[in-house]
This record gives C-alpha cells, sequence and structure tokens, in this order.
C-alpha cells in the first residue's frame, strides 16, 4: 500500500502540472522558433547591402568604433562584402533548418542562437523588441529538450519518449513571457493616456506604425476605448497563464494569441506578434496535443530506417556533461532573477528621453505611447543644381504624406532612421555617406550636399498640429562621377 500523499508532494504536484510543459508543445515551439527565424533572415535579406555591408549605412569600422565589444562578438564582422554575407544568411538558414526537424537538436539550438544573435550585434540599430525576444528564447531553448518528440532525434533513441517536462528550464520559459507582461500591466496603470482609454487610439494613429486595418480603426475611438481596457485587464491576468490549467489555460492562451493578432493586422511591429505566438505554444496543455495527434492520427513522415543512417555525433565526456547541467542551474537561475529585477528597476522610474519606436513592441507602447506621426526627407543638391529627396529621388516636399508608413522604403528603414533620431553625430555618418553614394549611382551625377530631417506632426487624436523639422545631420558629398562608376559596379 502506497504512504499517502504528503504537503510537500502535493505542492511538488501543483508546481510540476503548472510550470511543466508537454514534450509535443517543445516540439510546435521548435519548429515555429526555426520558421521565425528563417522568416526573419528573409526579411532582411534584402537590406544585405544597405545594412550589412561596409558599402552600406553602418561599416565594420563605424560598428567598431561605437560598439566595440559588439564587433568582436558577432561573427558577421568576418566579411564586409554582399557576397559574404549573403553566405552567412543562408549558413543561418541552414541550421536553421536542421533545427526544424530535429536533428542534433540542442546543438542546432545553440548554433542557431549564436548566429541570429551574432546577425542582430552586426547592426544593432535594426533590433526590436520581437528581436530580442527571440534571441533570448533560442537561448533559453538551448536548456529545453525541444528534439523529445516530433524530431529525428526522437526517432534515432532507443528510449520511449517523454510526455511531460518539469524542470527548472520550463519554468523560466515559462515565467519570461509572464513577466513582460506582468510589468507592463504596471507601466500601463502608471500612464496617464492608458488609464483616460485614449493609448490605442494614440498608437493608431501613428501613420508610421499603423497598417492594414490600423487607419481604419482609427475612425472608431469608442471601439479603441474598449480595445484599451481590454487590453490592459488582459496583461494583468497574465499570471493566469500558468496559474490555471486545463481548458481553462486554454481560453486565457487564446485571448492572449487573439489579442497580438490584432496587433499583427492593425500596426508594423516587425516578428514581434509572431514571436509571442511561439511561445505562447508553450501553455498549451496536454489535452490540446492529445487532440491534434488524434486529428493526426499518428503519422509518421519519415522512416527510422532513413533517419537511422544518418551520421552520429560522439556523446561529450560524463564529467562535461556534469558540468554542463550545473552550469545550466546558475544561467537560469540568473536569467530568472534579471526577468523579474529589470522591469522592477524601470517601473520606479518611468521618465525616459528615448521612447524610440523598436522598443514599442518590447514594451507594448508603455507607458506613454508616441502621439506625433514621423517621417524623414533628405533634400540632397548635386552639382547641376538641382536638388532631391535621396530616399526616393522625388522632389523635396515638406508637406505631410498621406501616409507616412508608405515613406519608408522597408520595415528596416524604419527602425533605423527612428534609432537615427537618438544617435550621436558620428553615428549618422554613415548614412549620409550612404545616401549620397546612392543619390549618385541612381542619377549618374556628381552629388555636392546632402542633410536629412525628421519630420514630425502630432496625431488628430491629441489635436493634430503643424508639421515641424529637427536636422539629423548635414554633410558635404563631394560623390564625383568616378564614385558613381565605382558605386554601380559595387551593385
Amino acid at each position: 500500500m502506497s504512504p499517502p500523499p504528503t504537503a510537500e508532494s502535493d505542492t511538488s504536484g501543483w508546481l510540476r502540472h503548472r510550470l511543466g510543459i508537454d514534450a509535443r508543445a517543445l516540439a510546435a515551439f521548435r519548429v515555429a522558433v526555426a520558421l521565425l527565424v528563417i522568416a526573419d533572415l528573409l526579411f532582411r535579406a534584402r537590406g544585405i547591402p544597405a545594412f550589412y555591408t561596409d558599402a552600406g549605412t553602418l561599416p565594420r569600422g563605424a560598428l567598431a568604433a561605437e560598439y566595440p565589444w559588439l564587433a568582436v562578438a558577432s561573427i558577421h564582422t568576418v566579411t564586409g562584402s554582399a557576397v559574404g554575407q549573403t553566405v552567412l544568411f543562408l549558413l543561418s538558414g541552414l541550421v536553421a533548418l536542421v533545427l526544424a526537424v530535429g536533428y542534433h537538436t540542442r546543438l542546432a539550438t545553440a548554433a542557431t542562437a549564436a548566429l541570429h544573435a551574432s546577425l542582430h550585434a552586426r547592426n544593432p540599430y535594426l533590433l526590436n523588441g520581437g528581436d530580442a525576444l527571440l534571441v533570448v528564447l533560442l537561448a533559453l531553448a538551448v536548456f529545453l529538450p525541444l528534439g523529445e518528440r516530433w524530431s529525428v532525434d526522437a526517432l534515432r533513441r532507443d528510449r520511449q519518449p517523454r510526455q511531460y517536462v518539469a524542470s527548472l528550464a520550463t519554468a523560466v520559459v515559462l515565467a519570461q513571457l509572464v513577466v513582460v507582461y506582468l510589468f507592463n500591466a504596471v507601466f500601463k496603470y502608471q500612464s496617464e493616456a492608458w488609464m483616460r482609454g485614449e493609448a490605442v487610439q494614440y498608437a493608431l494613429g501613428l501613420e508610421q506604425f499603423a497598417v492594414w486595418l490600423g487607419p481604419m480603426l482609427a475612425a472608431f475611438p469608442t471601439v479603441l476605448v474598449a480595445v484599451n481596457w481590454s487590453w490592459v485587464l488582459l496583461l494583468t491576468a497574465a499570471p493566469l497563464l500558468v496559474v490555471l490549467t486545463g481548458w481553462r489555460r486554454v481560453a486565457v492562451v487564446a485571448a492572449f494569441a487573439a489579442a497580438h493578432f490584432g496587433m499583427f493586422v492593425t500596426m508594423r511591429l516587425g516578428l514581434f506578434p509572431a514571436v509571442v505566438w511561439a511561445i505562447l505554444l508553450l501553455y498549451l496543455p496536454s489535452t490540446v496535443w492529445d487532440r491534434i495527434e488524434a486529428i493526426l492520427g499518428g503519422r509518421q513522415v519519415v522512416s527510422r530506417t532513413a533517419v537511422e543512417r544518418l551520421p552520429s555525433l560522439p556523446a561529450p565526456p560524463k564529467r562535461l556533461r556534469e558540468g554542463g547541467r550545473r552550469a545550466a542551474v546558475v544561467v537560469l537561475v540568473v536569467v530568472l532573477v534579471v526577468t523579474v529585477v529589470w522591469p522592477m528597476g524601470a517601473a520606479v522610474d518611468t521618465e525616459t528621453d528615448r521612447v524610440d519606436a523598436p522598443d514599442y513592441a518590447w514594451t507594448l507602447f508603455s507607458p506613454t505611447p508616441p502621439t506625433e506621426t514621423r517621417w524623414f526627407v533628405a533634400p540632397t543638391t548635386f552639382e547641376t543644381g538641382e536638388t532631391v529627396d535621396a530616399f526616393d529621388g522625388s522632389a523635396v516636399t515638406w508637406d505631410p504624406p498621406p501616409d507616412a508608413a508608405k515613406t519608408y522604403a522597408s520595415t528596416l528603414w524604419h527602425r533605423y532612421l527612428n534609432e537615427m533620431r537618438f544617435a550621436s553625430d558620428s553615428e549618422r555618418q554613415p548614412l549620409g555617406a550612404y545616401l549620397c553614394q546612392q543619390a549618385a549611382a541612381e542619377s549618374g551625377e556628381a552629388v555636392t550636399q546632402l542633410t536629412v530631417y525628421a519630420v514630425e506632426r502630432p496625431v488628430e487624436a491629441v489635436g493634430g498640429g503643424e508639421a515641424t523639422r529637427v536636422e539629423l545631420l548635414s554633410t558635404e558629398c563631394n560623390v564625383d562621377t568616378a564614385s558613381v562608376a565605382e558605386t554601380r559596379n559595387l551593385n
């Protein structure tokens, strides 16, 4: 006869049931994160010449001068050419594919995390909250058994796979999103705009962010007040993601997934909504995965015989494995402490001079959303005396555009230019040199002078007003026809 359960065992079971993760959820998360990395690489590939080469807006020398530790840490600084960067992008994509199928999963996870962190270190001006969250997740995922189910590794194992995993690593990963949500709720309770129910209206009035359904919804302020308060209350309820179990937890997960879908169809926030969707998979209980497996009918896409022919790596020595486990515990405890303490520090003093666009995805537009629509103008003068806007080659105009979002060549340019508002003069100089070269290359004429302005106009929700200009940089180009020919050859 088994002994009666103790209070300690009851507590342990309660925690295990809430801080553990179904192995199939880990597998789905693995595939989702790998696909997100591939999608991010495809998204950034078009910007390789402008943002990741020596001929672009941040040459390696400029990166080393401003952020020497990033220049040393980034693998992507080994080459300054577009071809070299393309090779590194392809390598990152290949490693992410290996992670998606779950082949040598832990090693593939670590390699994916290292390569993606290196990519962001190569140009930190392009980093937003979703990018940072994805890198943190990849780093934490190294400590999770992502290959336990639905993977090449699982097919190669002799033992039965675990159905459920509860560990310090699963607890830290599940706590990560809850803490982000909870402290964002704290920030919002400190914000006058959120407490008046006006913050969402402000956010959707920002033309540089509002896309697709955003501009249409901005015309319904009463609806946006309801959305404002629904989001604040949902953030406040974030602990229910771990406190509840079963179908009640599924309902909370669905509510957050729907909220981020709303962000996705109304605002330009990069990968952030998709990254959160991937994390939310980890909160889905076993009952959901049982149903999914029942629908799939236990299909096996790849034969075990074919998988067994794949090469194996030798197992690391026992002493190294034990040391790795101890190091993992230390790292996870540090991450857990930082996850809690860092937002607490931010909550103490929410006043800041730098509330820039890339941070909005991470902070979820708190404590106070911006209230200015912003676009950029770069008057460029040729040797002939003609002046055009270097960003699109059109005539220079200071009139507000019909849609500020469409003035940015891409989301990467949107992030980069908004970061330049807070950059030093030395950080802005490579932008000037790049725009001079591009203007000369596109026109075939020598360029003499370039100035870049940020133009801002208050949104209608705060009364509107006249647009104001802020000069970011002014430089003599001195780009002659020989330089034009050289630029064309590089392109």
